[in-house]
């Protein structure tokens, strides 16, 4: 039986009222740690009755606190789905291991990453040597920007991939990976052919970044596993760590979850 208007009306509404709710927490961040009923308000177009359900509903999920003075801040439910992630995501657990022993083989730092949307995100970090870079976990970036970032781009499907390009062309030009769609096609498939991708000083000044895509086993791109070298020995070990990246990625690619 076909559902009714009513019925699609109510669930539009549910998915309008929860997307909206959780848009409230990208009005959190570093470099702005708390935000207000006010701006809630104005940010979602609603009243200010309105922001406070929808930051209700966030604090008692524990996602949001209340703060001194009105604010509201991360909650520590946060903290909770952190270690539960660290306890149990699976590219990090495939990869923990491999990367360990990688780095501390080769002398340099890695990075694994992971997405979602147009966002890629460190999920951790492998550090031998000086912090060569700023970027760490749970820090995200433009899927346009950095080495890590395109060798997980470069594996989307096409149809995927135009419908970022329509929605982000002025963003992909300005990245400099293409000023038309041809252009950004074949910058993505000489990724695809090498296997690899390559980046001086995108993400950190000074600071090369060398990655190689990381697989669902047969499946599709789970993330990246990404050299983050400083730019001054880079270019003479260019040929050995991207080939010793290549051979992690596609060892914890067909690796299987620990059990945790």
């Amino acid at each position: 039986m076909a559902e009714s208007v009513t019925g699609l009306a109510e669930r539009g509404s549910m998915a309008n009222s929860l997307e909206k709710a959780l848009s409230i927490l990208d009005l959190v961040s570093e470099d702005k740690p708390t935000c207000t009923p006010e701006e809630v308000a104005e940010v979602l177009g609603v009243s200010r009755t309105s922001s406070y359900r929808y930051l209700k509903v966030l604090s008692d999920a524990g996602l949001l606190a209340g703060r001194t003075g009105g604010d509201y801040g991360l909650g520590s439910r946060i903290l909770e789905l952190d270690r539960t992630m660290r306890l149990t995501d699976p590219l990090f657990l495939r990869a923990q291991t491999i990367m360990g022993e990688l780095s501390a083989r080769i002398g340099e730092n890695l990075l694994l990453n992971s997405y979602y949307g147009r966002t890629m995100v460190c999920v951790a970090q492998s550090w031998v040597n000086a912090q060569a870079t700023n970027y760490s976990r749970g820090q995200r970036l433009s899927l346009y920007r950095g080495a890590a970032s395109k060798a997980i781009l470069a594996y989307f499907p096409a149809h995927r991939l135009r419908a970022m390009y329509r929605r982000d062309a002025a963003e992909i030009e300005r990245s400099g990976i293409g000023s038309t769609w041809d252009q950004f096609r074949r910058y993505l498939k000489q990724i695809r052919d090498a296997g690899s991708a390559w980046s001086d000083s995108e993400v950190d000044p000074g600071v090369t970044g060398i990655a190689a895509p990381i697989f669902d086993g047969d499946g599709p791109v789970l993330g990246s596993l990404a050299w983050a070298v400083p730019s001054s020995r880079a270019e003479s070990k260019r040929a050995d760590l991207t080939a010793e990246v290549i051979a992690a990625a596609r060892a914890i690619s067909s690796a299987e979850v620990p059990v945790p």
